[in-house]
């Protein structure tokens, strides 16, 4: 209710005062919102508890689950653990959505890790995942880390796939 009424400061405060009673055993949709909120207020410790907490339970995950802990711990756990959890969702079966591929994409771009992101830019492609965003993501990895032979590559790709060469895409190069 706090959420959708835009106070996510008395979001949190509920939430606090749920991890305070022990009574009260958040079951996979409370966490699931746990993570939500905590991401947007930029809560990086409580994320991380409550990714040990959804860890250590031992808790049946679903396809949801994994991909709400990688689009919402990213910036919280190490790039290592987040790559272990990518790869075990897909030995269960279960597909990123666009999100989960775009975040994983910028993950390993912030990584350096461009073996990774050129892996999961064709697993994206292949799924018919990619979007703007993706090229974005990538073109930005590429363009931070001045690797412009990609990055003028990754260019001609979103435009040979009908994504017109958006103004973010500009700007993530820096040579506006």
């Amino acid at each position: 209710m706090y959420v959708r009424a835009g106070s996510l400061k008395d979001a949190c405060s509920v939430l606090d005062d749920i991890d305070k009673r022990p009574d009260i055993v958040p079951d996979m949709f409370l966490l699931r919102d746990m993570l939500q909120i905590y991401q947007r207020c930029n809560m990086v410790d409580k994320l991380d508890k409550v990714y040990c907490k959804i860890s250590k339970d031992q808790m049946n995950w679903e396809q949801e689950v994994y991909n709400c802990v990688l689009n919402c711990c990213a910036q919280a756990l190490p790039v290592d653990e987040l790559s272990r959890l990518f790869d075990e969702m897909l030995q269960h079966g279960f597909l990123p959505n666009t999100i989960t591929y775009n975040v994983m994409l910028n993950v390993f771009g912030e990584a350096k890790l461009f073996k990774k992101v050129r892996r999961l830019y064709l697993m994206a492609k292949k799924q018919g995942m990619v979007d703007v965003i993706t090229y974005n993501t990538i073109i930005a990895t590429y363009g931070e880390n001045t690797i412009f032979s990609n990055m003028s590559r990754t260019f001609r790709k979103m435009q040979f796939d009908g994504f017109s060469i958006s103004l973010e895409a500009y700007n993530s190069t820096g040579w506006l």
